[in-house]
């Protein structure tokens, strides 16, 4: 079995990228044995773990064979078109590992803890329920009313101010005086 030569020219190079392009399996093999070491590189350098760089080159290699009829030689090498091949898809690979990663970190969050609450936790929730509701009944029932489509039914303003027929300022004045109020009630001022 003979080695492949070290280097080879762009004009070369290109040239059997073109016939690549045209399903020559020799002119593909002959791009790979040139040019497989350096897109091992450029992947393991993205990726960090050999084992992954093998499947990041493989797969760049099957995307050489598939696409290389979009390569254009007036934009630029063989060389420099499947190295970004090969780049890109390592870049992909490491996305779609951290995306996957944060999102495993997301659901790790959001998962509620598997323990019940106590007897105490249930008492103290509610004791703080009726709290909420007797200081509920302190405030006016216009700001009752105002805090409920803020809070509850999530409206904004405006949307208030149209519901209600009142001015935008006045929503937010009984929004910011029902607040009060519950505040002192709560004994949180």
């Amino acid at each position: 079995m003979t080695e492949a030569p070290l280097h080879v020219t762009r004009d070369v190079a290109d040239e059997m990228l073109t016939r690549c392009a045209a399903g020559d399996r020799a002119a593909f093999a002959e791009l790979y044995d040139f040019f497989s070491a350096r897109a091992y590189g450029i992947a393991l350098r993205v990726v960090r773990d050999p084992a992954l760089a093998e499947d990041v080159a493989h797969d760049a290699w099957l995307n050489v064979w598939d696409c290389a009829a979009a390569f254009d030689p007036a934009r630029g090498s063989a060389a420099g078109w499947i190295m970004s091949l090969v780049h890109r898809r390592a870049v992909d690979t490491v996305r779609r590992i951290e995306a996957g990663r944060a999102r495993e970190r997301l659901d790790a969050q959001r998962t509620p803890p598997e323990s019940h609450p106590s007897g105490e936790d249930i008492a103290a929730l509610n004791e703080a329920r009726r709290t909420v509701r007797h200081c509920m009944e302190v405030i006016s029932e216009r700001q009752k009313e105002a805090l409920s489509l803020a809070y509850f039914e999530g409206f904004t303003h405006s949307e208030i101010a149209s519901t209600l027929g009142i001015e935008t300022s006045a929503v937010k004045s009984r929004i910011r005086k029902a607040l009060a109020g519950l505040r002192r009630c709560l004994g949180d001022e």
